[in-house]
């Protein structure tokens, strides 16, 4: 289980009021039997919101990383400006 897994399990756990990760699991499990395929689509759809939720965190850190490259290259050819084209 990876560290954000483990994060979002927290979160539900706290959210559902569970005593323990255990006692969430084994109520999760039950819930699970209990209403078949609905919870399983639900619980698809929960996945596939976090992993959209995180492609947009790692895209919105890509373009700042991109924004900031652009501004530096601008920075780096303003300073080689005065040296000639040899260096721009």
């Amino acid at each position: 289980m990876s560290e954000m897994e483990f994060e979002q399990l927290s979160v539900k756990c706290k959210e559902a009021q569970a005593r323990s990760i255990s006692a969430f699991a084994r109520s999760a499990v039950m819930d699970r039997i209990a209403g078949g395929p609905e919870i399983e689509a639900a619980t698809n759809i929960g996945v596939l919101e976090t992993r959209i939720e995180s492609l947009e965190t790692n895209l919105h850190q890509l373009m700042n990383l991109a924004g900031a490259i652009d501004s530096h290259q601008e920075d780096l050819r303003e300073v080689a400006s005065p040296l000639g084209d040899n260096y721009a």
